[in-house]
């Protein structure tokens, strides 16, 4: 039920309209936002105390409808989180709260199916969402009181599924917790800072594999807590709200050099609170929305809204009606106008509280420029992904943030990170670029082997949370090797396999160059692999070959096992050492001292989607010649005719090729095939299989 009122309260906000039903004593992070129907506008996920635990979704016009009741049971003292955590370019859901529960939902068109239900849940705790190791999916960072297991505080690492496996327990454990995550070192990768009870308020850095340690114990802590990360004073890092118990608190530290400096003191210090930060009136800083008690007991409840200075300090603006405690507080762009609109949750005495609030800013917002200058290198045989920086019209350059998506899989799928844009609840830092990552030009360092191609996109984020469109698709290159041929040395009487010759590429940047290429030779009748001496089970016996984008490998002292199969495939090495990816293979069958009785063909078996077969045959003269094939009924598949004195009639060895194609032209099914050779007096018959 929506109850509309477009009563105006204060400037820059107007109390828009109720949900229900409405509630409280959920989290600082018990309200999400996101687009979980996947059409362009933001939804509402919330959990709180009745239980609820609901979806909404928007109308187009910022209107919130009840959609789903996700689950029940355990909506007290929960905390929610959305990310796309399987890659399939829609927003899954995670949840902890009473009763132990945690809990992953996967996303079908908007609608949640309980996924996974994990071990050790737990209350009073908080949910982080981010490639802590560097992988390309959402890692899960955990805290909250367990009742058989204590206060915790966990690392989970994806899958690339979507699936959780516990990785790290880290100490202490904690409850009536917050949790964020942010490069906080300018190092690359994704840091924790955490505050709970009973006086915790510590960082942790990232090794950059999602391996923490603890690095600065900040004081004082406090827990029914409260944390917030931006660049509130724009200088390229991430500074740090706090609110929380044990006075109670409400401060401002500034970053320098990943450790945090207090610079203010709010006031009223409050804790069963919420903040978050946004730019809600378009000038390009980030301004501060609070809620919180600064009793403890629910006595002196707040909601106030803080505009910062443009340097980095917060004054208060407005005091918002009604104020409130054990609640959440987000924003986000309900009805896609370019500002950021406010949802509240939260209670008052004996009353509960669930509001729209819209901003009323007349001030437009621009989207930021489109990403130009992209480009791809190779740092230590990964590609990195580069692009100058976007222009706003409000928004330093500093602080835009970035969305990249990546496939290697097809154009047009974005199966590496999500395309998908997330709201984390507080969070200024909207998008996947980690602030420390972004310079002059921006760039994105991936695990993806410069060997892998990609196709990839990026584009801005502003301080309100406007997004640009994506850049046009832009596609790696690809270190790759392909053999062209066999080529055998051979007189009339006598043919074994002498050269493998082949071609590899290399394109992208040109910060590097084909250095070589190696081949291998697998004896498949006995998995063994020629090593330049012998036959060895290694099968890292990797033969260099001569050149390197058109390259040759004299095969002279092979010892082939005669009418064996063996198998050969190719891979390109770089300059820098980097190896490329192996080639599809040839299979074929050395054959020695042909007479005018042999009639043979290779690779055999052979898959007609990917190759075709030599046909090989000795004339001791020119002759005519006709081959058939024949299915296994009798029927014909493909006929060929060769005059005397043409390709496929001279006197010698005489190879054709067979694209596994019948007289329609339509590829056969696998099976096995024969071939019949006539010419002269002689006939010859020989089986072919074909497989698929």
């Amino acid at each position: 039920m929506i109850i509309l009122l477009l009563t105006p309260v204060y400037a820059n906000y107007t109390n828009w309209y109720d949900l229900t039903p409405a509630s409280y004593y959920g989290s600082y992070n018990s309200i999400a936002f996101g687009d979980i129907d996947s059409d362009g506008d933001l939804d509402l996920i919330y959990t709180g105390q009745g239980p609820y635990f609901k979806s909404y979704t928007n109308n187009g016009n910022g209107i919130l409808d009840f959609y789903q009741d996700i689950d029940s049971g355990f909506g007290s003292l929960s905390s929610i989180v959305l990310g796309d955590i399987d890659s399939d370019n829609d927003l899954d859901l995670i949840m902890i709260g009473t009763t132990d529960h945690f809990r992953v939902y996967k996303n079908n068109q908007g609608f949640f199916s309980l996924y996974q239900d994990l071990i050790t849940g737990g209350q009073e705790g908080c949910l982080n969402l981010g490639d802590i190791d560097l992988d390309g999916d959402l890692d899960l960072i955990i805290t909250g009181y367990n009742s058989i297991a204590g206060a915790m505080f966990k690392v989970y690492k994806n899958d690339g599924r979507g699936t959780f496996l516990s990785n790290q327990n880290l100490t202490p454990g904690i409850a009536g917790s917050s949790t964020t995550l942010g490069d906080i070192d300018l190092d690359g990768d994704l840091d924790v800072i955490m505050t709970g009870l009973p006086n915790y308020f510590k960082t942790y850095t990232n090794n950059r594999s999602g391996i923490f340690s603890n690095f600065q114990d900040i004081n004082p802590g406090g827990g029914e807590s409260s944390i917030a990360l931006g660049d509130i004073d724009s200088d390229g890092d991430l500074d740090l709200i706090m609110t929380g118990r044990s006075s109670p608190l409400f401060k401002v530290y500034q970053n320098n050099g990943g450790n945090f400096t207090e610079i203010q003191n709010l006031n009223p210090g409050v804790w069963y609170s919420s903040i978050t930060l946004g730019d809600i009136d378009i000038d390009g800083d980030l301004d501060l929305i609070m809620t919180g008690d600064s009793s403890g007991v629910g006595v002196s409840p707040h909601f106030i809204l803080y505009t910062n200075n443009g340097y980095g300090s917060f004054n208060t603006n407005r005091i918002l009606n009604p104020s409130v405690w054990r609640g959440s507080v987000s924003f986000g762009d309900m009805d896609s106008d370019g500002d950021l609109d406010l949802i509240m949750m939260g209670g008052n005495g004996g009353s509960r509280y669930f509001k729209v609030y819209k901003n009323t800013n007349s001030k437009t917002n621009y989207k930021p420029t489109i990403p130009t200058g992209m480009n791809v290198e190779g740092i230590n045989g990964y590609w990195r992904f580069k692009w100058n920086p976007s222009v706003d019209d409000h928004t330093s350059q500093n602080i835009l943030q970035y969305k990249i998506a990546i496939g290697i899989s097809q154009s047009g799928k974005y199966d590496y990170i999500s395309e998908i844009l997330d709201y984390p609840r507080g969070q200024a830092n909207i998008g996947n670029i980690p602030q420390g990552w972004i310079g002059n030009p921006c760039y994105y360092q991936s695990k993806i082997p410069v060997t892998q191609r990609a196709f990839w996109k990026v584009c801005a984020i502003d301080t309100s949370f406007k997004n640009s469109d994506f850049c046009t698709e832009q596609v790696t290159g690809e270190l790759y090797s392909k053999i062209l041929n066999l080529e055998p040395s051979e007189s009339i009487y006598f043919a074994k396999y002498g050269k493998v010759k082949g071609a590899s590429y290399l394109t992208g940047s040109g910060e590097y160059k084909l250095d070589y290429s190696e081949i291998r030779i697998k004896n498949m009748e006995n998995n063994t692999y020629w090593d330049g001496y012998s036959w060895t089970a290694s099968s890292n016996s990797w033969l260099r070959a001569s050149g390197n984008e058109l390259w040759e490998y004299e095969c002279k002292t092979v010892l082939w096992e005669i009418l064996k199969r063996h198998y050969v495939e190719s891979r390109p090495v770089t300059d820098q050492g980097w190896k490329g990816n192996i080639s599809q293979g040839v299979e074929f069958i050395p054959v020695y001292q042909l007479t005018e009785y042999s009639f043979c063909n290779y690779p055999n078996p052979f898959d007609p989607n990917n190759e075709s077969t030599c046909i090989e045959y000795l004339l001791l003269q020119d002759e005519d010649v006709k081959i058939y094939i024949y299915h296994m009924d009798g029927r014909l598949a493909i006929k060929f005719s060769f005059y005397k004195g043409n390709e496929g009639a001279r006197e010698g060895i005489n190879r054709i090729y067979w694209d596994g194609k019948d007289k329609n032209g339509n590829i056969v099914k696998s099976g096995v095939y024969f071939s019949y050779l006539k010419y002269g007096n002689v006939e010859r018959l020989n089986k072919i299989v074909v497989v698929k």
